[in-house]
Protein backbone atom coordinates (compact mmCIF):
# COMPACT_ATOMS: atom_id res chain seq x y z
CA UNK A 1 0.00 0.00 0.00
CA UNK A 2 1.31 3.37 -0.37
CA UNK A 3 0.51 6.78 1.95
CA UNK A 4 2.06 9.47 1.07
CA UNK A 5 3.03 11.64 4.01
CA UNK A 6 6.28 13.17 1.80
CA UNK A 7 8.57 12.99 3.87
CA UNK A 8 10.45 9.90 3.39
CA UNK A 9 8.88 7.95 0.55
CA UNK A 10 7.99 5.48 2.03
CA UNK A 11 5.63 2.37 0.58
CA UNK A 12 2.64 1.68 1.82
CA UNK A 13 0.53 4.58 2.23
CA UNK A 14 3.18 3.86 -0.01
CA UNK A 15 1.94 2.29 3.00
CA UNK A 16 4.49 3.20 3.43
CA UNK A 17 5.01 5.30 6.17
CA UNK A 18 8.18 7.49 5.93
CA UNK A 19 10.58 8.40 3.62
CA UNK A 20 13.18 11.02 4.02
CA UNK A 21 13.88 13.42 1.27
CA UNK A 22 17.33 14.97 0.88
CA UNK A 23 16.49 18.72 -0.82
CA UNK A 24 20.01 20.05 -1.62
CA UNK A 25 20.49 24.02 -2.49
CA UNK A 26 23.89 24.50 -3.49
CA UNK A 27 25.53 27.79 -3.06
CA UNK A 28 29.28 28.83 -4.21
CA UNK A 29 30.62 25.63 -1.88
CA UNK A 30 27.70 23.37 -2.06
CA UNK A 31 27.12 24.26 1.81
CA UNK A 32 23.31 24.37 1.99
CA UNK A 33 22.20 20.48 2.67
CA UNK A 34 18.44 20.58 3.91
CA UNK A 35 16.74 17.55 5.16
CA UNK A 36 12.96 17.60 4.29
CA UNK A 37 10.56 15.01 5.73
CA UNK A 38 7.92 14.27 3.24
CA UNK A 39 5.30 11.67 3.66
CA UNK A 40 4.25 10.21 0.61
CA UNK A 41 2.37 7.32 -0.54
CA UNK A 42 3.21 5.21 -4.22
CA UNK A 43 4.36 1.63 -4.61
CA UNK A 44 7.79 2.90 -5.12
CA UNK A 45 8.44 4.30 -1.78
CA UNK A 46 6.74 7.26 -1.73
CA UNK A 47 5.23 9.11 0.51
CA UNK A 48 3.33 7.05 2.46
CA UNK A 49 -0.01 8.33 2.80
CA UNK A 50 -2.14 6.03 3.79
CA UNK A 51 -3.18 4.11 0.82
CA UNK A 52 -3.19 0.99 2.77
CA UNK A 53 -5.67 2.48 5.88
CA UNK A 54 -8.33 3.45 3.35
CA UNK A 55 -11.09 1.25 1.99
CA UNK A 56 -13.78 1.76 -0.38
CA UNK A 57 -16.44 -0.38 -2.21
CA UNK A 58 -18.65 0.55 -4.88
CA UNK A 59 -20.98 -2.09 -6.52
CA UNK A 60 -21.05 -2.06 -10.40
CA UNK A 61 -24.73 -1.49 -10.58
CA UNK A 62 -24.82 0.14 -7.15
CA UNK A 63 -23.40 3.00 -5.43
CA UNK A 64 -21.59 1.28 -1.93
CA UNK A 65 -21.11 3.54 0.75
CA UNK A 66 -17.92 3.08 2.70
CA UNK A 67 -17.71 3.85 6.60
CA UNK A 68 -14.93 3.26 9.30
CA UNK A 69 -15.91 -0.09 9.49
CA UNK A 70 -14.92 -1.24 6.07
CA UNK A 71 -11.25 0.03 6.84
CA UNK A 72 -8.82 -2.86 8.44
CA UNK A 73 -7.97 -2.16 11.84
CA UNK A 74 -5.23 -2.70 14.78
CA UNK A 75 -3.65 -5.77 14.42
CA UNK A 76 -3.94 -7.03 11.08
CA UNK A 77 -1.15 -7.40 8.37
CA UNK A 78 -1.13 -7.61 4.56
CA UNK A 79 1.23 -8.75 1.88
CA UNK A 80 1.42 -6.69 -1.13
CA UNK A 81 3.25 -7.72 -4.38
CA UNK A 82 5.12 -5.46 -7.07
CA UNK A 83 5.28 -5.49 -10.46
CA UNK A 84 8.04 -3.74 -11.59
CA UNK A 85 7.18 -3.61 -15.12
CA UNK A 86 3.57 -3.67 -15.66
CA UNK A 87 2.15 -4.88 -19.12
CA UNK A 88 0.28 -2.36 -21.24
CA UNK A 89 -3.12 -3.82 -20.21
CA UNK A 90 -2.65 -2.28 -16.56
CA UNK A 91 -4.02 1.46 -16.86
CA UNK A 92 -6.29 3.70 -15.66
CA UNK A 93 -8.65 4.18 -18.30
CA UNK A 94 -11.79 6.86 -17.97
CA UNK A 95 -13.35 7.56 -15.10
CA UNK A 96 -16.98 6.89 -14.09
CA UNK A 97 -19.62 4.35 -13.25
CA UNK A 98 -19.79 1.06 -14.28
CA UNK A 99 -15.96 0.57 -15.37
CA UNK A 100 -14.04 -2.85 -15.99
CA UNK A 101 -10.14 -3.53 -15.49
CA UNK A 102 -8.67 -6.09 -15.76
CA UNK A 103 -5.32 -6.54 -14.25
CA UNK A 104 -4.84 -9.90 -13.87
CA UNK A 105 -1.64 -10.13 -15.84
CA UNK A 106 -0.22 -8.34 -12.46
CA UNK A 107 3.25 -10.03 -11.71
CA UNK A 108 5.15 -10.49 -8.39
CA UNK A 109 8.82 -9.81 -8.80
CA UNK A 110 9.10 -8.33 -5.06
CA UNK A 111 6.41 -8.42 -1.95
CA UNK A 112 6.21 -6.56 0.96
CA UNK A 113 4.60 -6.74 4.25
CA UNK A 114 2.94 -3.95 6.40
CA UNK A 115 1.25 -3.98 10.00
CA UNK A 116 -1.49 -2.16 11.52
CA UNK A 117 -1.02 -2.39 15.40
CA UNK A 118 -2.01 -0.29 17.63
CA UNK A 119 -0.54 3.39 18.39
CA UNK A 120 0.71 2.75 21.71
CA UNK A 121 3.07 -0.06 20.65
CA UNK A 122 5.35 2.12 18.98
CA UNK A 123 8.19 4.10 20.15
CA UNK A 124 7.06 8.00 20.31
CA UNK A 125 3.43 7.66 20.36
CA UNK A 126 3.41 9.69 22.97
CA UNK A 127 4.16 12.80 20.93
CA UNK A 128 0.69 11.75 19.03
CA UNK A 129 -1.62 11.87 21.11
CA UNK A 130 -4.56 11.68 19.06
CA UNK A 131 -3.14 8.20 17.16
CA UNK A 132 -5.19 5.62 16.87
CA UNK A 133 -3.00 2.98 14.87
CA UNK A 134 0.28 2.77 14.14
CA UNK A 135 1.67 1.34 10.29
CA UNK A 136 5.29 -0.04 9.53
CA UNK A 137 6.43 -2.28 7.34
CA UNK A 138 8.82 -5.72 7.20
CA UNK A 139 11.12 -4.20 4.59
CA UNK A 140 12.07 -1.45 6.85
CA UNK A 141 12.32 -1.02 10.64
CA UNK A 142 13.35 2.40 10.73
CA UNK A 143 10.59 4.02 10.54
CA UNK A 144 6.43 3.96 10.82
CA UNK A 145 3.71 6.74 10.73
CA UNK A 146 0.79 7.17 13.10
CA UNK A 147 -2.71 7.56 11.78
CA UNK A 148 -6.14 8.86 13.53
CA UNK A 149 -8.92 6.65 12.40
CA UNK A 150 -12.84 8.31 13.58
CA UNK A 151 -15.83 7.26 12.58
CA UNK A 152 -15.67 10.29 9.99
CA UNK A 153 -12.05 10.31 8.77
CA UNK A 154 -8.82 9.11 8.72
CA UNK A 155 -6.10 11.66 9.60
CA UNK A 156 -2.29 10.87 9.46
CA UNK A 157 -1.41 12.72 11.44
CA UNK A 158 2.83 12.15 12.14
CA UNK A 159 5.63 9.78 11.74
CA UNK A 160 9.18 8.14 13.01
CA UNK A 161 12.60 7.86 11.17
CA UNK A 162 15.55 6.26 12.70
CA UNK A 163 18.18 8.07 10.49
CA UNK A 164 21.90 6.50 9.71
CA UNK A 165 23.18 7.78 12.56
CA UNK A 166 20.64 6.03 15.07
CA UNK A 167 18.94 8.98 16.11
CA UNK A 168 14.81 9.14 16.50
CA UNK A 169 13.05 11.72 14.32
CA UNK A 170 9.81 12.71 14.65
CA UNK A 171 7.48 14.74 12.43
CA UNK A 172 3.89 16.17 13.11
CA UNK A 173 1.56 16.33 10.15
CA UNK A 174 -2.52 16.81 10.44
CA UNK A 175 -3.39 15.78 6.24
CA UNK A 176 -6.83 14.14 6.13
CA UNK A 177 -6.62 10.66 3.62
CA UNK A 178 -9.90 9.32 3.80
CA UNK A 179 -13.81 10.72 4.88
CA UNK A 180 -16.67 8.56 5.72
CA UNK A 181 -18.61 7.71 4.69
CA UNK A 182 -17.37 7.20 1.08
CA UNK A 183 -19.05 6.55 -2.53
CA UNK A 184 -18.44 7.50 -6.37
CA UNK A 185 -17.78 11.36 -6.25
CA UNK A 186 -16.72 11.78 -3.00
CA UNK A 187 -13.62 14.35 -2.63
CA UNK A 188 -11.86 16.27 -0.44
CA UNK A 189 -8.77 18.83 -0.09
CA UNK A 190 -6.24 18.91 2.90
CA UNK A 191 -3.88 21.13 3.47
CA UNK A 192 -1.31 22.77 2.93
CA UNK A 193 0.26 21.46 5.92
CA UNK A 194 3.06 22.37 7.23
CA UNK A 195 5.71 19.41 7.19
CA UNK A 196 9.60 20.68 7.67
CA UNK A 197 10.89 23.63 8.49
CA UNK A 198 14.87 24.26 9.10
CA UNK A 199 17.13 27.58 9.07
CA UNK A 200 20.81 27.36 9.05
CA UNK A 201 23.14 30.33 9.17
CA UNK A 202 25.56 31.16 6.91
CA UNK A 203 27.05 34.43 6.92
CA UNK A 204 27.50 34.61 3.47
CA UNK A 205 27.89 38.12 0.81
CA UNK A 206 26.77 36.75 -2.19
CA UNK A 207 28.50 39.64 -4.46
CA UNK A 208 31.41 40.28 -2.55
CA UNK A 209 31.56 44.12 -2.24
CA UNK A 210 28.94 44.83 -4.38
CA UNK A 211 25.68 46.01 -3.22
CA UNK A 212 23.76 42.80 -1.75
CA UNK A 213 23.10 42.32 1.34
CA UNK A 214 25.15 40.52 4.04
CA UNK A 215 22.67 37.14 4.12
CA UNK A 216 22.96 35.74 7.74
CA UNK A 217 20.37 32.68 7.19
CA UNK A 218 18.75 30.56 4.99
CA UNK A 219 15.74 29.11 5.74
CA UNK A 220 13.91 26.42 3.47
CA UNK A 221 9.94 25.57 4.45
CA UNK A 222 8.45 21.92 2.95
CA UNK A 223 4.42 21.74 2.63
CA UNK A 224 2.33 19.13 1.37
CA UNK A 225 -1.35 19.10 0.58
CA UNK A 226 -3.44 16.36 -0.84
CA UNK A 227 -6.28 16.40 -3.57
CA UNK A 228 -8.47 13.62 -3.43
CA UNK A 229 -11.69 12.60 -5.64
CA UNK A 230 -13.21 8.55 -5.85
CA UNK A 231 -13.46 9.23 -9.74
CA UNK A 232 -14.69 5.68 -11.03
CA UNK A 233 -16.61 2.51 -9.65
CA UNK A 234 -16.46 -0.97 -11.76
CA UNK A 235 -14.85 -4.23 -11.43
CA UNK A 236 -11.44 -4.81 -11.08
CA UNK A 237 -9.76 -8.66 -11.74
CA UNK A 238 -6.46 -9.45 -10.16
CA UNK A 239 -4.33 -12.52 -9.37
CA UNK A 240 -5.78 -12.33 -5.93
CA UNK A 241 -9.34 -12.29 -7.16
CA UNK A 242 -12.61 -10.06 -9.16
CA UNK A 243 -14.26 -7.49 -6.89
CA UNK A 244 -16.48 -4.62 -6.82
CA UNK A 245 -14.27 -1.35 -6.86
CA UNK A 246 -13.87 2.30 -5.91
CA UNK A 247 -10.87 4.01 -7.56
CA UNK A 248 -9.33 7.23 -5.35
CA UNK A 249 -7.54 9.58 -7.79
CA UNK A 250 -5.07 10.99 -5.21
CA UNK A 251 -2.79 13.77 -5.97
CA UNK A 252 -0.42 15.00 -3.53
CA UNK A 253 1.60 18.15 -3.91
CA UNK A 254 4.54 18.55 -2.15
CA UNK A 255 5.78 22.21 -2.20
CA UNK A 256 9.12 23.94 -0.71
CA UNK A 257 10.11 27.68 -0.30
CA UNK A 258 13.41 28.97 0.60
CA UNK A 259 13.88 32.31 1.97
CA UNK A 260 17.00 34.75 3.17
CA UNK A 261 17.60 36.59 6.72
CA UNK A 262 18.97 39.83 5.26
CA UNK A 263 18.83 43.53 6.70
CA UNK A 264 17.06 41.77 9.53
CA UNK A 265 14.36 40.10 8.25
CA UNK A 266 13.53 37.03 6.83
CA UNK A 267 12.40 37.39 2.82
CA UNK A 268 12.52 35.79 -0.51
CA UNK A 269 15.77 34.75 -2.24
CA UNK A 270 16.75 38.02 -4.21
CA UNK A 271 17.64 37.12 -8.18
CA UNK A 272 21.15 36.87 -7.59
CA UNK A 273 20.31 33.95 -4.68
CA UNK A 274 18.09 32.10 -6.71
CA UNK A 275 20.78 32.22 -9.69
CA UNK A 276 23.29 31.08 -7.32
CA UNK A 277 21.62 27.78 -5.36
CA UNK A 278 18.41 27.77 -7.09
CA UNK A 279 14.58 28.26 -6.45
CA UNK A 280 12.00 26.47 -4.49
CA UNK A 281 10.75 22.99 -5.56
CA UNK A 282 7.35 21.92 -5.85
CA UNK A 283 6.02 18.51 -6.92
CA UNK A 284 2.99 16.92 -7.83
CA UNK A 285 2.44 13.18 -7.75
CA UNK A 286 -0.69 11.77 -8.91
CA UNK A 287 -2.18 8.17 -7.38
CA UNK A 288 -4.04 5.30 -8.30
CA UNK A 289 -5.76 3.19 -5.74
CA UNK A 290 -8.42 0.83 -6.53
CA UNK A 291 -10.65 -0.15 -2.85
CA UNK A 292 -13.35 -2.65 -2.17
CA UNK A 293 -15.75 -3.02 0.41
CA UNK A 294 -15.41 -6.82 0.96
CA UNK A 295 -15.25 -8.37 4.15
CA UNK A 296 -11.86 -10.55 3.42
CA UNK A 297 -10.01 -7.23 1.90
CA UNK A 298 -9.62 -3.93 3.96
CA UNK A 299 -7.03 -2.86 1.92
CA UNK A 300 -6.19 -0.97 -1.56
CA UNK A 301 -6.47 -3.76 -4.12
CA UNK A 302 -3.95 -2.23 -6.56
CA UNK A 303 -2.08 1.14 -5.92
CA UNK A 304 0.41 2.86 -8.40
CA UNK A 305 1.48 6.21 -9.30
CA UNK A 306 0.73 7.42 -12.67
CA UNK A 307 1.47 9.53 -15.35
CA UNK A 308 -0.87 12.01 -15.92
CA UNK A 309 -1.13 11.77 -19.53
CA UNK A 310 -1.41 8.38 -20.40
CA UNK A 311 -2.96 7.06 -16.71
CA UNK A 312 -0.02 4.05 -17.05
CA UNK A 313 2.04 3.38 -14.34
CA UNK A 314 5.52 6.09 -13.59
CA UNK A 315 7.26 3.26 -11.24
CA UNK A 316 5.79 -0.19 -11.22
CA UNK A 317 2.23 -1.27 -9.24
CA UNK A 318 1.37 -2.95 -6.25
CA UNK A 319 -1.54 -4.97 -5.75
CA UNK A 320 -2.86 -7.66 -2.54
CA UNK A 321 -0.90 -10.57 -3.00
CA UNK A 322 -3.78 -12.70 -0.11
CA UNK A 323 -6.34 -12.31 2.41
CA UNK A 324 -5.48 -9.82 5.00
CA UNK A 325 -4.80 -11.79 7.99
CA UNK A 326 -5.00 -11.04 11.90
CA UNK A 327 -1.80 -10.90 13.59
CA UNK A 328 -1.40 -12.50 17.55
CA UNK A 329 -1.93 -8.72 19.17
CA UNK A 330 -1.26 -10.24 22.54
CA UNK A 331 1.61 -11.93 22.21
CA UNK A 332 2.92 -8.93 19.87
CA UNK A 333 1.89 -6.84 23.04
CA UNK A 334 4.62 -8.79 25.36
CA UNK A 335 6.87 -8.81 23.05
CA UNK A 336 6.97 -5.32 22.10
CA UNK A 337 8.08 -5.24 26.22
CA UNK A 338 11.60 -6.73 25.19
CA UNK A 339 14.52 -4.82 27.13
CA UNK A 340 18.12 -4.89 26.09
CA UNK A 341 21.12 -4.26 28.88
CA UNK A 342 23.70 -3.01 29.50
CA UNK A 343 23.72 -0.01 27.49
CA UNK A 344 26.52 1.28 26.69
CA UNK A 345 27.77 -2.29 26.92
CA UNK A 346 31.39 -3.81 26.74
CA UNK A 347 31.24 -7.84 26.30
CA UNK A 348 27.80 -9.18 26.14
CA UNK A 349 24.18 -7.76 26.19
CA UNK A 350 21.30 -9.56 27.51
CA UNK A 351 18.09 -9.25 25.55
CA UNK A 352 14.83 -10.15 28.05
CA UNK A 353 11.37 -10.43 27.38
CA UNK A 354 8.54 -12.10 26.97
CA UNK A 355 7.50 -14.66 23.87
CA UNK A 356 10.53 -13.93 22.36
CA UNK A 357 11.90 -17.56 21.42
CA UNK A 358 11.82 -17.79 17.43
CA UNK A 359 12.58 -13.85 17.13
CA UNK A 360 15.60 -12.92 15.61
CA UNK A 361 17.93 -10.15 16.83
CA UNK A 362 20.15 -8.18 14.88
CA UNK A 363 22.82 -5.63 15.50
CA UNK A 364 23.56 -3.10 12.45
CA UNK A 365 26.88 -0.49 12.42
CA UNK A 366 26.02 3.08 11.39
CA UNK A 367 26.25 2.16 7.26
CA UNK A 368 23.44 -0.24 7.73
CA UNK A 369 25.90 -3.33 7.73
CA UNK A 370 24.86 -6.07 9.75
CA UNK A 371 27.46 -6.84 12.38
CA UNK A 372 25.40 -9.61 14.86
CA UNK A 373 22.29 -11.63 13.70
CA UNK A 374 21.26 -14.37 16.75
CA UNK A 375 17.91 -16.37 16.74
CA UNK A 376 16.36 -16.29 20.34
CA UNK A 377 15.91 -19.33 21.85
CA UNK A 378 14.35 -18.07 25.37
CA UNK A 379 12.86 -15.14 27.45
CA UNK A 380 16.63 -14.24 28.37
CA UNK A 381 19.17 -14.30 25.92
CA UNK A 382 22.95 -13.19 25.71
CA UNK A 383 24.19 -11.76 22.92
CA UNK A 384 28.11 -11.79 22.41
CA UNK A 385 29.93 -8.40 21.31
CA UNK A 386 33.72 -9.83 21.95
CA UNK A 387 34.12 -9.37 18.47
CA UNK A 388 32.32 -5.71 17.74
CA UNK A 389 33.96 -2.63 17.63
CA UNK A 390 34.04 0.37 20.00
CA UNK A 391 31.10 2.69 18.35
CA UNK A 392 27.19 3.08 18.15
CA UNK A 393 24.91 0.63 16.37
CA UNK A 394 21.33 -0.04 15.71
CA UNK A 395 19.54 -3.08 16.94
CA UNK A 396 16.28 -4.66 15.86
CA UNK A 397 13.99 -7.38 17.48
CA UNK A 398 12.21 -9.20 14.49
CA UNK A 399 9.21 -11.94 14.98
CA UNK A 400 9.22 -15.00 12.92
CA UNK A 401 6.73 -13.46 10.97
CA UNK A 402 9.24 -10.70 9.93
CA UNK A 403 7.36 -7.94 12.25
CA UNK A 404 9.73 -5.21 14.40
CA UNK A 405 8.96 -5.60 17.75
CA UNK A 406 11.38 -3.49 18.95
CA UNK A 407 14.12 -1.76 17.68
CA UNK A 408 16.65 1.26 18.95
CA UNK A 409 20.35 2.12 19.56
CA UNK A 410 23.42 0.68 21.65
CA UNK A 411 26.43 1.90 22.64
CA UNK A 412 29.46 -0.38 22.27
CA UNK A 413 32.40 0.33 24.80
CA UNK A 414 35.78 -1.72 24.66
Amino acid sequence: MRFVLQLRNYKFLEPTLCFVRTYVWKNLNQVLAITAFIIKTTPMKKIVLFSSLAVFGLAVQAQISIVDTDVAVAGTQFTEATDDNPASSITGGPGGANQTWNFSALNQDDTDTTFFVNADWKEKHEEFPTATIAIYQSSDDSSWQFLSKTPTEINVVGGVEIDPLGDTLTFGANLQFLTFPSTLGTSFTSGPFELFSQADSFGIDPDGPGPHALVDSLRVTVSQSIESEMDASGTLTTPFGTFDVLRQNSMEITSGEAEMYADGMWQPLSALLIALIGDQESDTTANYRWWTNDANVGFPLVEYEYDLATGDPVDGASWLLSQPTVVGIADEAKAIQAKLYPNPATEQLTVEGANLAGATFKMMDLTGKTMVTKTLQSDRNVVSLNNRAQGLYIYSIISPAGETLKQGKVTVLK
